[in-house]
């Protein structure tokens, strides 16, 4: 994981039988909160793994384009409901 800058977060057995067989693997520098790991019940032999992973929303740039630009041949009102 080390090589590949990624943290494994999951430290303990997620199968009925014992193995660690569900990861959780992130970017080293990506933080994961609220990791909850819910023993394997009745309905399925693997744990249920929750979390919460903090986003961070980019710049959003506005961008705007009219169908007539891109085909003047082609008027707006052919497509009004």
């Amino acid at each position: 994981m080390y090589l590949l800058k990624t943290s494994q977060h999951v430290h303990q057995a997620t199968h009925r039988s014992g193995g660690t067989l569900d990861l959780l693997v992130t970017p080293m520098q990506k933080q994961i909160r609220n990791l909850d790991i819910s023993p394997p019940n009745l309905l399925a032999d693997h744990a249920l793994i929750l979390f919460e992973i903090p986003l961070t929303r980019g710049q959003v740039r506005a961008t705007s384009c009219s169908l007539t630009s891109v085909c003047p041949s082609v008027g707006h009102t052919e497509y009004c409901v």
